[in-house]
């Protein structure tokens, strides 16, 4: 799935059991990184096995970063 990064942010809280409102303590998610996450439909409970990965955005020199004045 595609997406930006306040809806993967949102569903990083979900896949860590964490508030809403702890949205702001989450990693920021650069452009075109990528989010793995398992799903166990016995326990429905998920496993977070990457977020943001971007490993290969920095060997481009294509990362995205969070602006500093924000």
């Amino acid at each position: 799935i595609g997406t930006h990064a306040t809806p993967l942010r949102c569903m990083g809280c979900i896949w860590q059991n964490k508030k809403l409102e702890e949205i702001s303590n989450l990693q920021w998610v650069p452009n075109a990184s990528v989010s793995i996450v398992d799903y166990d439909s016995d326990t429905l409970e998920f496993e977070l096995v990457k977020y943001a990965y971007s490993e290969h955005l920095e060997k481009a020199g294509l990362l995205t970063t969070l602006p500093k004045n924000i």
